[in-house]
């Protein structure tokens, strides 16, 4: 399901209940979160909780409602990720400017922004870092154990 189609799933068949998972409030819910909005926060913002959010994505019938999470999901990260990839591609491959001679295009020329690439290359290992103190810290609260020592009985 890609992004043209978020929004022509089947909305779950559900009972009656003008309190309850509408088809209006499916799509509002599946667009809220092609936004980027937590699940949690999406059925809230519905008026839904999030337990009966997955209850109805677990539900015989749902098929079409869970593909459009998924693809919603998809679109979100996609939106999320797409301009720090721009800037990637960007501090690597540098950008073209035009050239300009008495208001004619003459050329192109590439240029390269060191301070962005330094800028990605500090988030990169700042990231690293961070997921090593986590390494380490999950390492730390469940320490292997000792040669030697007689295990529990």
């Amino acid at each position: 399901m890609d992004a043209l189609n978020l929004f022509d799933f089947i909305p779950a068949p559900v009972r009656g209940r003008r309190d309850g998972w509408t088809p209006d409030r499916q799509r509002r819910f599946i667009a809220l979160l092609a936004a980027g909005t937590p699940s949690n926060h999406a059925a809230k913002a519905v008026g839904m909780s999030k337990q009966t959010a997955h209850a109805l994505r677990r539900r015989p019938g749902a098929e079409s409602f869970a593909a459009a999470w998924e693809a919603a999901l998809t679109q979100a990260r996609k939106d999320r990720y797409m301009p720090q990839i721009g800037r990637v591609e960007a501090a690597i491959d540098g950008t073209l400017r035009p050239i300009m001679y008495h208001g004619r295009l003459v050329g192109h020329e590439r240029r390269f922004d060191n301070r962005l690439l330094r800028r990605l290359i500090g988030m990169a290992e700042r990231t690293e870092a961070r997921a090593a103190a986590r390494r380490a810290e999950a390492n730390l609260a469940f320490p292997a154990p000792r040669p030697g020592l007689p295990r529990g009985r």
